[in-house]
């Protein structure tokens, strides 16, 4: 997947979420934990998640859908994280990924 500003999506979590999003407020939250547990301090996969979980709040947030609470509330909390965790080039890779 191809973002706005150009930059390839290396990883699938966009799509897992998609699927996650069928099985409801339980699943989005264990596939953020799995990820999150499983890419932690890899700053492209912790700014791609940023933006798989971005691009589902607004679309849910469109839709009317409730997952839309969910996907803000875990949003909020990584982007904090990331940008609390992340210096120097990590922060200029991170920035320029989710810009």
């Amino acid at each position: 997947m191809e973002l706005m500003n150009g930059y390839e999506m290396k990883t699938t979590f966009v799509s897992d979420f998609a699927i996650a999003n069928a099985f409801g407020e339980s699943a989005v939250r264990d596939t953020y934990k799995r990820a999150k547990k499983s890419w932690k301090g890899n700053v492209v996969y912790m700014a791609e998640l940023e933006v798989a979980l971005n691009l589902h709040l607004w679309d849910c947030y469109n839709k009317q859908n409730p997952l839309a609470v969910v996907y803000d509330e875990l949003w909020r909390e990584l982007h904090d994280e990331n940008m609390e965790t992340f210096e120097g080039d990590d922060f200029t890779t991170y920035f320029n990924i989710i810009d």
